[in-house]
């Protein structure tokens, strides 16, 4: 993915993953997760190939087929 591509990608998960977290105090009486004390939304970008960026502005930029690996080392990323 071309670098300029990829940093409107980035930027425009980190703008939906704000609105994700604003609107989830809106949201707690309607899911599970309404008796969490806190949680913490990280923007990501999945793609099909891999490329040679890993993060573009501190957004992880996680190729498919290492999705479960990222997963299990969220803690670290976060």
């Amino acid at each position: 993915m071309h670098p300029s591509a990829l940093k409107k990608v980035a930027e425009a998960q980190r703008k939906r993953t704000m609105a994700l977290a604003e609107s989830l105090p809106a949201l707690v009486g309607k899911f599970e997760f309404a008796s969490w004390e806190k949680a913490k939304i990280v923007p990501a970008v999945l793609s099909l190939v891999p490329g040679r960026f890993k993060f573009y502005d501190e957004v992880p930029i996680i190729p498919v087929l290492q999705f479960n690996d990222f997963i299990n080392q969220l803690p670290a990323y976060a």
